[in-house]
């Protein structure tokens, strides 16, 4: 993950802290898809505790697609364009 590298040189205890919450939030997004509204059409926005981050994904008939993991603050045209 660029994010969580990134991260890892200039704050390692806080890159550390952020996996930890990406590794528990994934299950339970899993878990309980429409426990996140939507950000935009068909996809979800799951707000992360204690960073400013939230992991945008969307439903499929078989699985969640991760499509990001962007800062709130950040331009959403940029994840969007993922989609």
């Amino acid at each position: 993950m660029t994010l969580i590298a990134g991260m890892s040189g200039s704050a390692p205890a806080s890159a550390a802290i952020l996996w930890m919450l990406l590794r528990e939030s994934l299950p339970k997004i899993t878990a309980n898809p429409a426990r996140y509204g939507f950000a935009n059409a068909d996809i979800r926005e799951g707000l992360l505790t204690r960073f400013p981050y939230a992991i945008y994904y969307r439903v499929l008939a078989d699985r969640i697609r991760v499509l990001a993991v962007y800062h709130t603050s950040r331009d959403p045209s940029r994840w969007q364009s993922r989609a």
